[in-house]
C-alpha cells in the first residue's frame, strides 16, 4: 500500500513539474566563498574545512564536539579564523 501512494505522489509531482529536491548547504558554499574574495590557496582550504563541517552536521553535536578543536587548531595554524 505504501508503494502505491509513493507512486501517485511521484506521478502528481511530475505532472505538475514540481521540483521538491531539498536545498542543501552545499548549494550555497561556492556562492559564499566567491563573495569572500580569498586567495586561491586559502579559498581551497576554507572550502575543505566547510565541507568537513557540513558533512558532520547530520551526525549531531556530540560527534562534532570532539573534532571541532582539531579543525580550529588547523585553521589557526594556517592563519584562518573560522
Amino acid at each position: 500500500m505504501v508503494f502505491i501512494s509513493q507512486d501517485w505522489e511521484v506521478l502528481v509531482l511530475s505532472k505538475l513539474k514540481w521540483d521538491v529536491s531539498p536545498v542543501l548547504p552545499l548549494d550555497f558554499l561556492d556562492l559564499l566563498l566567491d563573495r569572500l574574495s580569498l586567495p586561491a590557496e586559502m579559498n581551497a582550504h576554507v572550502r575543505k574545512l566547510s565541507l568537513a563541517y557540513i558533512s558532520m552536521c547530520p551526525l549531531g553535536m556530540s560527534s562534532c564536539a570532539s573534532h571541532s578543536s582539531s579543525y580550529n587548531c588547523d585553521a589557526s595554524d594556517r592563519g584562518l579564523y573560522v
